[in-house]
């Protein structure tokens, strides 16, 4: 019935299934047809769950790459670096890699071996693809093209964008990275962050701080420690530990980080200004 494109999407280390879904919208709309793959923990993601069931019945659960090794099905697989490190033995469908984040160097030590790339700028360092290892192009094509299409993060988020509104919301919304700064253990830097948001309220009374942590973080001694403190106070502090982080993320008048690029993010769909807290 002509070429069936896949799509792997993942919740591990960072839920990409929502953008897949919206490349799988995209797909079809043009009359391609699609397969969906994901890779998740027990409970299927939100995304996907609210799917009725006749948009479900091509999704299909994978562990990893072996999966489709010595097979021609899909005839395209698109996934990013997360799912997709290398070329599964004797797959003999092309395969796509998106970019994991707006600043992911493309191509790298992860993506030789694709045959074709999406990057986000036309800007790309020229590169001799002969002068690569061969074990970094294992089970490769014979070329590496390279598709300056975008991010396609920001597609979904300018879309939640303006649905949400332009504000002003009374808010800035704090996305620490997950590395501790140099020198500093997560108690001392619990206690900056304690500060900061004593500050903020001082000077900005009436308005809300929100803590967004990444998911393997949410329990971390950093984070209980503003649990603690401000605990039944008055301030208006909110850990937001939701499945979906987009509120928190467009819903703000500031965006405040560390070592995260996520601002990039916010800033080019929001046109609104972030900090870096380092």
């Amino acid at each position: 019935q002509g070429p069936v494109v896949g799509l792997w999407a993942t919740t591990l280390v960072n839920d990409n299934t929502a953008l897949m879904l919206l490349l799988r919208d995209a797909l079809e709309q043009r009359g391609v047809r699609t397969v969906f793959f994901l890779t998740c923990k027990e409970q299927l993601p939100r995304q996907i769950r609210r799917l009725p069931p006749a948009r479900r019945k091509d999704l299909f659960r994978v562990e990893n790459p072996h999966a489709f090794a010595e097979s021609s099905f899909p005839d395209l697989l698109i996934a990013n670096t997360l799912t997709l490190t290398s070329k599964p033995a004797d797959f003999r469908g092309k395969t796509m890699i998106l970019p994991h984040a707006s600043t992911e160097p493309m191509p790298s030590r992860l993506s030789y071996w694709a045959d074709y790339l999406v990057i986000p700028t036309r800007d790309v360092a020229p590169f001799d693809y002969s002068a690569f290892p061969n074990f970094c192009k294992h089970c490769a094509g014979r070329t590496l093209t390279l598709l300056p299409a975008g991010y396609l993060k920001n597609d979904l988020l300018c879309v939640a964008a303006r649905r949400l509104g332009a504000g002003p919301y009374g808010r800035v919304s704090f996305f620490p990275h997950w590395k501790l700064p140099r020198g500093i253990g997560a108690e001392a830097l619990g206690k900056l962050w304690i500060e900061l948001i004593e500050r903020f309220g001082s000077e900005f009374p009436g308005r809300e701080f929100i803590l967004r942590p990444l998911e393997s973080q949410r329990d971390a001694p950093q984070v209980r420690a503003v649990r603690e403190h401000f605990h039944g106070s008055d301030a208006r502090v909110l850990v937001d530990c939701g499945d979906d982080g987009q509120d928190s993320l467009l819903r703000t008048d500031v965006l405040l980080t560390d070592y995260s690029s996520v601002w990039r993010n916010h800033s080019f769909t929001t046109l609104r200004p972030a900090v870096l807290f380092q």
